[in-house]
Parts: structure tokens; sequence; C-alpha cells
């Protein structure tokens, strides 16, 4: 096995369809791996791929996150909903470490792993998005104040009124600022 290690300038330029006013630009030095390197470009084009399947025909008004918000029409957390999908697929990988094979045989080891950094790099998005929305979602406390946040924003807000590990007096409630 070879050296592997690329360097280099990486530009990345996109527009949005939404709002030609904001270009999503960048531009980085890169020092890495090339497998990593065609990986990741990979990713971006499986994610494009899917993502006209899964968000309405990737259309100029489809949300890109659709898929993963509508799983509160079954009372389930939409970063929860990612995290569910990025266990199944580790569940594949380590099917395939314990026995060296897979018995779907149209989606690769490969094919998992790509999906899981998608999965992971959506729920990142959607975290972003609703941080926006909310700058804190989570339980506050109602005596001393204490925030104790969510990693996204539940679709049962009550789940959680005990409490606070933070007086011991006070009772956490469910807060959300900046709607």
């Amino acid at each position: 096995m070879g050296n592997r290690r690329v360097k280099g300038e990486i530009t990345i330029s996109v527009v949005s369809e939404r709002d030609t006013s904001l270009p999503i630009q960048s531009q980085f030095k890169f020092n890495g791996h090339v497998g990593y390197l065609e990986a990741v470009i990979e990713a971006i084009k499986i994610h494009t791929q899917k993502n006209s399947d899964y968000s309405g025909g990737g259309g100029q008004d489809d949300d890109p996150l659709a898929n993963f918000k509508g799983s509160v029409e079954f009372g389930i957390d939409p970063g929860l909903g990612i995290i569910l999908r990025i266990q199944d697929k580790f569940q594949r990988v380590k099917a395939f470490a314990k026995s060296g094979r897979l018995a779907v045989v149209n989606e690769s080891v490969e094919d998992a792993m790509l999906d899981i950094a998608n999965y992971a790099l959506l729920y990142l998005a959607l975290r972003s998005e609703i941080e926006e929305e909310y700058p804190f979602v989570g339980y506050v406390c109602n005596l001393c104040g204490y925030k104790e946040a969510v990693i996204t924003r539940p679709i049962i807000t009550n789940l959680r009124d005990n409490a606070c590990g933070h007086c011991d007096h006070g009772v956490m409630v469910w807060s959300e600022e900046g709607e």
C-alpha cells in the first residue's frame, strides 16, 4: 500500500435555488487521504440523488429534510428518527463485521457507511435549522432557572416534569425561547 495523501485547494460554490443572494462558498486547503476525499464526493452524490426522492421531487419549494420531519406524523422526533436510521445502518455494518457477509446483496458495507455519514451530516443540518428557529429548547427549573437543553425539539414536550438536579427544589418544565 502506497502513500495516498493528497494536498491542494478545494473550492466549493453552490447557489441556493431559493435565495440566489446567499451563495454557499468555501475555499480551504485539503491535506489528507485521497480515499477520504473520494468518499466525501460520493456521499454528496448519493445525498443529491436520494434527496430528490425523499424530499418531494427535488423542486425549489421542497424541503430537503421533509422525510425526517415527517416522522412527527408518527410521534417520533425528527432528530431521533435520523439517529434510528444511523442505528439501522450500524447494525448492518456490525452484522458484516461478525459474519463477513451481508444477506442483502445490492447494498455493500461501503454503501452503509456512506449512508451513516450522510445521516450524521443531515442530523447536523436539522439541528442547525432548529437552533435558528429556537435558540434554546429544553427544560428550565421553575425556581433556580437552571437550563437543560435537548438535542432536537421533542414532539411531546411534557416528557419530563421532575425535580431539578441543580437545586433539588424546583421542577424542570418545558421551554422554547425564540418562538
